[in-house]
């Protein structure tokens, strides 16, 4: 993997985010996966949900997995490496729990969106990324309860294919 934009799109990350900067030789190694295996790694009880991403950090075993037929030489595709290394500087600066409550996953994926986009832009990429995030996915107190730290994440499938996501 070209070392050059590996430094560079996470010096962007930093810089955009304003989280603070971490040296490449400090990121998880990055694995190539077949769809259907990433899909698989990613969501392991139903993979069919996965069909849209391409990218994906794995928090718990320190991983950044992408899809094997992103061109890492294109702006759109190396941008969902981009979107990773954000999650990356967040776990670093808020722990491994940063996805444990839904109101800061949707809080931590928005920012990962916006220098995903800030990029692409820059870029002179028109593609925009995320749009959909809020319409697809809602925080729902589990139980009922207003304990929101039991929250849980739920995504609407026809949603999904509203978004041309699934």
């Amino acid at each position: 993997m070209d070392t050059e934009l590996i430094a560079w799109l996470l010096a962007f990350a930093s810089s955009v985010s304003g989280l603070p900067a971490q040296a490449p030789e400090d990121l998880p190694p990055i694995i190539r996966l077949a769809p259907a295996d990433l899909h698989q790694q990613v969501c392991p009880e139903r993979p069919a949900e996965c069909v849209g991403i391409a990218a994906y950090f794995d928090i718990p075993r320190y991983r950044i997995l992408i899809d094997a037929r992103l061109d890492l030489s294109q702006p759109a595709d190396h941008s969902y490496l981009l979107h990773e290394f954000v999650h990356v500087l967040q776990f670093r600066r808020y722990g491994p729990d940063l996805f444990v409550r839904c109101e800061d996953t949707l809080r931590h994926e928005a920012l990962a969106y916006r220098v995903q986009n800030a990029y692409l832009r820059r870029q002179g990429v028109l593609l925009r990324v995320g749009a959909a995030l809020a319409a697809i996915i809602r925080c729902d107190a589990a139980g009922g309860s207003e304990d929101r730290d039991h929250d849980r994440l739920t995504v609407e499938p026809r949603a999904l294919r509203g978004y041309g996501l699934n």
